[in-house]
C-alpha cells in the first residue's frame, strides 16, 4: 500500500486523485514515463468534495488550482496536476487545463506534457507560447518527431507555408520511415502545388512500407487523378486485402467503376462500404444512387425504409435519403406516399423547388390537377424545373378544357424565350398546341425549330406526324420514310409509320419489319405492342395478336383503344361476349374523360365513335329475330 501523504498539498491532491479514481477505472500518470499503480489510502475519500463536475463553482477548487499552477510541483505533484488538467480537457475548460499544464510542464518537462501544453496554448490563441515550447521540446527531444511535426503545424496556422515545408522535409530526412511524418510532408506538399515532389516521396515511402493502407489510398488517389485507373484499381486491390474494412478505399473504387461506366461494379464496391459502415448516411446515398441508377427500387426502398426507422425522429433522418427515398416511391408508383415525403421535406427545407414540382407529379398521377397546377406555380427557381413546372402547367391547362388560358400561357412562354428558345422548347411548343388540334400552329413550331436545330430528329418526326392533318396521310407516309432512311433507329417514327400502315391495311409485312424493330429497343411499351398485335390481327395471325395485346394490356390496362382492338379480334372470331365486354370497358374509360379531353385526341375520339358502334351492332345481334 502506498504511504499516506504528509504535507497539505499532497493532502489535497490526494483527493483529486481520489476523486480521479471514482470517476473513471484510474489512469497512468503520464509525466514522469511512470506508471502510478499502487492504491491510495481508503482513508481519504471521505474529506472530498461531493461533485468534481462543478470544481470551478466552488472556492476551495479554485483554490486548489491556483495552489498548483504557482507551486514548483514535485514529480508526484506533476503527475496528479496532469490527471486533473485532463479531466478539465474533458469538461472543455480550457483555462484551469491550461494554467495547470503549465505547471507540469514547468515542474517535468516531458514530452507529453508539453505536447499537450502546445495544444493547449494553440486552443487558446497563444501560438507565441506553443512556438516555444514546441522548440524546447526539439530540443530535449531530438529524436522524437513529434515536436517537428507540431511546429510545422504552428507554421501553417501562421499561413507561413515555405517554414512549414522546410521543417517537414528536413523531418522526413531523419524519419524516413515513420508513417505520420511522410504522410504529413505528402499532403503539405500537394496543398502547395508540388505534385511531382509529392508523388516522389509518396512512391518512397511506398517502397519502405508497401503495406501502409494510408500510402497505398492515397497514391490510388493521385492516379485515379490522373485517370489511369488502372494502376488505381490495382493499388486498391492490395490495400483491400491487407485491410478490407478501408471505407475510404471501398468508396474509391466504387467511383472508379462510376467513370468506367461500370454500374455493377460501382454498387457491389458501394454495398461493401455500407455495410462496414451502416451509420454513415454519405455511403447510404452513393449505395442508393447506384440501385436507382439499376433500377433496383424495390432493394433501394427496403434500405431507405430501414434507414428512416433506424433515425431518432423524422427530423433527424437525412434530407437527401428522405428525397431518394420519395422518389424510389414515385417509381414504384407509391404516389400518396411520395408526395408526404415530398411536402414533409419542403417543410424543413429553403430548397423548395425540386419538392414542389415532384410533389405536383404525385398530384398529378393520383388525379388531382388542381393541387398539382397549386405546387407548380409555387416553383420561383429559373432554372430546369422551373421550366418544366411551366410546361406542365400548360397541359393541365389543357387536360381540363381551358384552351383559352393554355394559349395565352403558351404565347407568354413562347415570348419568354426570344432566341434563347432550346430544342425541347420547340417540342413543347408543337406537342400543346397539337393536343388542342392546332396542327398548322404545331407544324410551325416543328418547322421553325428545325430552322434553328436542323440535325433534330424529334421535331423532324413531329413535322412529319403532323403532315397527316395539315396535308395528307400519304405525304406523312412519305416523310416518316424519309426520316428512317437518315434515322433507321428512332423509335417513335418506327412506331407511327407501322401503326399509319396498319391502319391503312398497307405493306402490313414492311409494317411488321417496323414495329419488331421499334420493340427490340424498347420491349416493354404497351403503345407498341399494341401496334404489332394490330398488324398480326390484320396479317390474320389470330394467336399471335391476341398473345401480343396481353401483354399490351399488361402495361397499358387503362388505355381504351388496346381494348378496342382486343374487341375487334374477338368479333371477327365470333366471340362476341369477349368482344362485347372489352368494346364495353373501352367505353367505361371514355366516359371517365370529359367529352372535350377526347375531341381533342384524333385517335380517342376515332376509336370512341368506333366503339359505340360495335356495342350497338353486338346488341342488335343478340336480339330475338323479328324484334326492333
Amino acid at each position: 500500500m502506498m504511504q499516506p501523504l504528509q504535507n497539505n498539498s499532497l493532502n489535497v491532491l490526494g483527493r483529486i486523485l481520489c476523486v480521479l479514481l471514482l470517476m473513471t477505472s484510474g489512469t497512468g500518470c503520464k509525466t514522469t514515463d511512470k506508471n502510478l499503480t499502487a492504491p491510495l489510502s481508503p482513508k481519504q475519500p471521505d474529506r472530498l468534495p461531493r461533485e468534481f463536475s462543478n470544481a470551478r463553482g466552488g472556492d476551495e477548487w479554485d483554490r486548489i488550482i491556483e495552489q498548483l499552477g504557482k507551486n514548483s510541483l514535485t514529480t508526484a505533484e506533476a503527475d496528479f496536476a496532469f490527471l486533473v488538467a485532463e479531466n478539465y480537457i474533458n469538461q472543455k475548460q480550457l483555462e484551469p487545463a491550461l494554467k495547470l499544464m503549465r505547471a507540469v510542464f514547468a515542474a517535468q518537462p516531458s514530452l507529453v506534457s508539453g505536447l499537450e501544453l502546445v495544444r493547449l496554448s494553440t486552443l487558446s490563441g497563444d501560438i507565441t507560447e506553443a512556438e516555444q515550447i514546441a522548440r524546447r521540446l526539439q530540443l530535449f527531444y531530438g529524436k522524437s518527431p513529434e515536436p517537428s511535426l507540431a511546429r510545422a503545424y504552428l507554421a501553417q496556422l501562421r499561413g507561413n507555408r515555405p517554414e512549414a515545408t522546410e521543417i517537414l522535409e528536413s523531418t522526413y530526412r531523419k524519419h524516413k520511415g515513420n508513417e505520420e511524418v511522410s504522410a504529413r510532408y505528402i499532403n503539405l506538399l500537394l496543398e502547395t502545388g508540388n505534385k511531382t515532389k509529392a508523388k516522389d516521396v509518396l512512391m518512397q515511402s511506398i517502397s519502405s512500407m508497401p503495406r501502409s493502407p494510408y500510402f497505398l489510398l492515397k497514391l490510388a488517389r493521385l492516379k485515379t487523378e490522373e485517370k489511369n485507373y488502372k494502376e488505381a484499381k490495382n493499388l486498391l486491390d492490395k490495400l483491400l486485402k491487407s485491410s478490407p474494412d478501408n471505407i475510404e478505399g471501398w468508396t474509391l473504387a466504387g467511383f472508379i467503376a462510376i467513370q468506367e461506366k461500370n454500374g455493377p461494379e460501382a454498387e457491389r464496391y458501394f454495398r461493401e462500404a455500407y455495410e462496414k459502415q451502416p451509420e454513415n448516411d454519405t455511403l447510404a446515398r452513393y449505395y442508393v444512387t447506384q440501385l436507382l441508377k439499376g433500377n433496383k427500387y424495390q432493394e433501394a426502398r427496403r434500405l431507405l425504409l430501414r434507414l428512416e426507422a433506424s433515425s431518432d425522429s423524422q427530423d433527424q433522418f437525412d434530407p437527401d435519403l428522405m428525397f431518394q427515398l420519395g422518389f424510389v416511391l414515385f417509381q414504384l408508383e407509391d404516389f400518396e406516399e411520395a408526395k408526404k415525403k415530398f411536402l414533409s421535406l419542403a417543410e424543413k427545407t429553403n430548397e423548395k423547388d425540386r419538392l414542389y414540382f415532384y410533389a405536383a407529379q404525385c398530384f398529378e398521377r393520383l388525379n388531382h390537377p388542381q393541387q398539382a397546377f397549386e405546387l407548380y406555380s409555387k416553383v420561383q427557381a429559373d432554372d430546369e424545373i422551373a421550366r418544366l413546372s411551366k410546361q406542365r402547367i400548360v397541359f393541365i391547362k389543357i387536360d381540363t378544357g381551358e384552351y383559352s388560358t393554355a394559349e395565352a400561357l403558351l404565347n407568354a412562354y413562347d415570348d419568354s424565350l426570344k432566341q434563347k428558345a432550346s430544342e425541347d422548347d420547340f417540342k413543347f411548343l408543337a406537342g400543346a398546341l397539337s393536343k388542342m388540334k392546332q396542327f398548322k400552329k404545331a407544324q410551325q413550331f416543328a418547322e421553325d425549330g428545325l430552322k434553328k436545330f436542323p440535325e433534330s430528329v424529334d421535331l423532324s418526326y413531329l413535322r412529319a406526324a403532323y403532315l397527316e392533318h395539315t396535308l395528307s396521310r400519304a405525304s406523312s407516309i412519305q416523310n416518316l420514310e424519309k426520316l428512317l432512311g437518315r434515322h433507321p433507329n428512332h423509335v417513335q417514327t418506327l412506331n407511327h409509320l407501322a401503326y399509319t400502315l396498319a391502319d391503312s391495311n398497307s405493306r402490313l409485312e414492311y409494317a411488321l419489319n417496323l414495329i419488331s424493330a421499334a420493340l427490340k429497343k424498347e420491349p416493354k411499351n404497351g403503345f407498341y405492342l399494341d401496334t404489332l398485335g394490330w398488324i398480326q390481327f390484320k396479317l390474320k395471325q389470330t394467336k399471335d395478336a391476341e398473345k401480343t395485346f396481353s401483354a399490351a394490356l399488361a402495361n397499358e390496362p387503362d388505355e381504351p383503344v388496346i381494348h378496342e382492338h382486343v374487341g375487334e379480334l374477338k368479333f371477327s372470331v365470333g366471340d362476341y361476349p369477349a368482344a362485347l365486354k372489352h368494346f364495353q370497358t373501352a367505353e367505361a374509360i371514355f366516359k371517365k374523360h370529359p367529352a372535350w379531353k377526347i375531341d381533342s385526341d384524333v385517335e380517342w375520339s376515332s376509336s370512341r365513335e368506333r366503339v359505340k358502334k360495335r356495342i350497338e351492332e353486338i346488341q342488335r345481334r343478340a336480339l330475338p329475330e323479328g324484334s326492333s
